[in-house]
């Protein structure tokens, strides 16, 4: 037969006699200020007061006033002494009556006030005894401070929950139907089993003839544990809480139709202690639930890896209006397909790109409606992504997105994105040690023919002077309404080797270079005329990469 350890059944006892002593010291305490309560005569009115403990650490006042003619109001305060700033407490005089102040700690509305049998309910962050004169006043003054540390630790010490499967049990526990005054919340937690992080609300609102639901689908460890906030609406107390940088990433349905993603989620809470403790658990739940996705993630670490994940999850992808198929090609050097299908018609993209562009730092998930995504920019916003459209080439972009499913995927995904990038970046090879004949030949066979839809840009570059290595770059441009011929003449050793850059011009891929200093000293022809001389020249290249390559080579063979 198992038994338990001796030291955690000691543990427990303890805790548990622990708790008896300070819920029995409460109670005494409380009694304590109930005995100093008397009935308290006003010039027009009278008044009584009658204090409760309701549960362990929460209390109940009753404020009865009978006015000069008679007339009675009772109002009952709920709250908690261990809300209340001790350095507030004090007997104060007002008019003709004295009165004990208790304001709450960061003024929030801590207390509960309800008028006319209850159909009445408001939030209020003060609260005023009556006292029969000062001395009274001191006294229940004292009393009441004496109370606060001990309801304090009575409050740090109520929930002992430790794991992430502890306080979401807790919150799928007491995450419940909250009943006002003009509306009713059915509220529930479930998590499908997941122990990531994730979970889902669903509400039911019930309010007179009508009934709605609403559903949110999201994950704790993207939530800010510095938004938590108490709000008040009407009579309707709730907990709400923001994502990290207020990003839409919470997925909502309204009566099982997926709507927008939103970056607030509010609990609504049945009492004062309720909302308090939805409001410590969550604070404590979002570090947790960050390890707990943390230890869930699948392996991506290889690049490999982490592309298999993400053709994975970006292949089906659907919101209410649109449909994405995607997948991802595993090279550095790298094809993204997005298919989009709408009841308007099909959009197909291609996206190529290097992943060692792409910037790791600048990768980042976001919302657009219903839809949730990841953006990938470029470094130093390049225009290095080449997008094609239904089958024709669009101008270079400097970013592009791919559409996941949950908040889940997209954290992956970014994190995927990265690995891949840093194993690109790791397998780059770099091009030196060239001499200018080797670079020279290498230049003649990469440096050709380029076709940009209607236009054809007829490239070849010579030495003309081995002894002064003099190259002549000669570059022939065409299409269907004119043709236009361009001759560079010019020194290796003229070109500045660091203004050796690729970049980008619409549709068009360019290698650009200039002369030391920007002197003017490359001939130049056009249609077999002399021009001025110039200090720039520019090379048309076929794609990123080969724009890439014609850089690296020329970069090295110019170098001092």
């Amino acid at each position: 037969m198992k038994t338990n350890h001796p030291l955690i059944t000691f543990c427990f006892i303890f805790l548990m006699s622990f708790c008896y002593v300070n819920s029995q010291n409460f109670s005494e305490k409380v009694e304590a200020i109930s005995s100093n309560f008397e009935t308290v005569e006003a010039s027009k009115a009278q008044f009584s007061q009658d204090i409760k403990v309701i549960s362990s650490g929460y209390v109940v006042l009753t404020l009865t006033e009978v006015d000069s003619k008679g007339e009675t109001e009772t109002v009952n305060y709920e709250f908690s002494f261990s809300d209340v700033d001790v350095n507030t407490v004090r007997a104060i005089t007002k008019k003709d009556v004295i009165l004990v102040q208790l304001l709450i700690n960061g003024k929030q509305k801590l207390i509960k006030k309800s008028e006319d049998g209850g159909d009445k309910v408001s939030y209020i962050d003060e609260l005023y005894l009556y006292a029969k004169d000062i001395d009274n006043g001191r006294n229940i003054a004292d009393a009441i401070k004496d109370i606060i540390p001990l309801n304090e630790t009575i409050e740090k010490n109520k929930l002992s929950l430790t794991s992430y499967s502890d306080h979401l049990q807790w919150l799928m526990d007491n995450v419940v139907e909250v009943d006002y005054s003009k509306k009713q919340y059915v509220q529930k937690i479930t998590n499908d089993s997941k122990l990531n992080g994730y979970a889902k609300l669903e509400t039911i609102i019930n309010e007179k003839s009508k009934s709605s639901n609403e559903d949110f689908e999201f994950n704790f460890a993207v939530l800010n544990p510095n938004s938590i906030d108490f709000k008040i609406r009407n009579d309707e107390f709730y907990i709400e809480v923001a994502t990290r940088r207020n990003i839409k990433n919470i997925k909502t349905y309204e009566n099982d139709v997926q709507n927008n993603f939103v970056n607030k989620i509010e609990f609504y809470a049945n009492s004062i202690e309720n909302g308090k403790d939805i409001y410590k658990v969550l604070k404590a739940i979002i570090p947790l639930a960050e390890e707990a996705f943390s230890n869930s993630k699948p392996n991506i670490g290889t690049k490999s890896q982490a592309i298999s994940y993400l053709n994975g999850i970006m292949g089906q992808v659907t919101s209410e209006e649109k449909a994405f198929t995607q997948s991802v090609k595993d090279d550095c050097v790298t094809d993204v397909e997005v298919n989009i299908v709408t009841s308007k018609g099909n959009e197909d993209n291609t996206y190529t790109f290097n992943f060692i562009d792409i910037n790791s730092d600048n990768i980042d998930y976001d919302s657009q409606k219903d839809i949730l995504y990841v953006e990938l920019h470029t470094n130093q916003k390049s225009k290095f992504i080449k997008h094609v459209e239904n089958g024709e080439l669009q101008n270079y972009d400097d970013e592009f997105k791919i559409y996941v499913n949950s908040i889940e995927e997209a954290m992956i995904a970014k994190e995927a994105f990265q690995n891949i990038i840093k194993e690109c970046l790791d397998s780059v090879k770099t091009v030196e040690g060239l001499s200018e004949t080797q670079g020279l030949q290498k230049l003649s066979e990469i440096v050709g023919i380029v076709k940009i839809n209607e236009d054809t840009y007829e490239q070849t570059i010579e030495l003309i002077d081995e002894e002064a290595k003099t190259i002549r770059l000669t570059q022939i441009f065409s299409n269907d309404k004119k043709s236009e011929e361009v001759i560079y003449e010019f020194g290796l050793k003229d070109i500045n080797s660091k203004s050796v850059v690729m970049t980008t011009s619409g549709k068009n891929v360019l290698v650009e270079m200039s002369t030391k200093y920007f002197e003017k000293i490359i001939k130049t022809y056009k249609d077999g005329e002399i021009k001025s001389y110039g200090n720039k020249i520019v090379i048309e290249a076929s794609s990123i990469e080969n724009a890439r390559e014609i850089v690296a080579i020329m970069a090295d063979i110019t170098k001092d």
